[in-house]
């Protein structure tokens, strides 16, 4: 769809990409049942995640992972865990690209994104070189149920997990188009019925007064 191709282009250069999943090796390290976080992918700017990206080693397995935003504390390799959302997605197939449309899942800078993958998900692939922050699934989400920080274990090699963060002027934009869009899809759901019931006046009235999208990449009427 034209309309939607460009606004999720749009938010694409909104805001910040963080880590990669490209160049990765199947590492046998299985972080089913673990929450895990690379280390590089501190936050740089406050924002709203809009998509996350995960280089799975296996493709036959339901999608069942949390959404985890961590802060430091004071002490090493300790966090707070401040919020949780949960994906779950049961189809036979897992999706390399998740996309949170009217996401709730906010950081700030500092704060790192973790990913909690269930024990029926499958797994991430790996990256070699960096370093990684990973803990029991279980033992982060009593954490973030007690409110309490808890001390994370360090491991070599980084994991396949990219996302986007859209700063939160950025995310007021994407949804002031999403609406427009909406109304568009309105107008459009019109013309048609008034074409189908022979309201050739209506019709002629919406085609002069339906608006028009410009944007960077060109100008869009109503397409789908």
């Amino acid at each position: 769809m034209i309309v939607d191709s460009i606004i999720y282009s749009i938010y694409d250069h909104l805001g910040n990409t963080y880590g990669t999943i490209q160049t990765t090796n199947d590492d046998l390290t299985n972080f089913c049942g673990k929450v895990v976080f690379n280390e590089d992918d501190v936050i740089r700017q406050n924002g709203y995640v809009a998509h996350v990206s995960i280089a799975f080693l296996q493709e036959s397995k339901p999608l069942d992972i949390n959404l985890y935003v961590i802060s430091p504390t004071i002490d090493a390799n300790c966090f707070q865990v401040i919020y949780r959302y949960r994906i779950l997605k049961e189809n036979d197939f897992v999706e390399e690209k998740i996309v949170l449309p009217d996401s709730t899942v906010y950081l700030e800078a500092g704060q790192f994104l973790a990913i909690g993958f269930g024990l029926s998900s499958a797994p991430p692939k790996h990256i070699t070189g960096g370093k990684h922050y990973t803990l029991r699934l279980d033992q982060v989400d009593d954490a973030y149920g007690n409110n309490t920080s808890i001390k994370f274990d360090q491991g070599n090699s980084q994991v396949a997990i990219s996302f986007h963060l859209v700063p939160t002027q950025g995310n007021f934009i994407f949804k002031s188009i999403i609406n427009i869009t909406l109304f568009l899809d309105f107008i459009r759901d019109i013309f048609l019925w008034s074409v189908f019931v022979d309201r050739y006046n209506e019709t002629a009235c919406l085609c002069s007064h339906t608006p028009v999208i410009k944007t960077n990449f060109k100008s869009v009427g109503v397409h789908r």
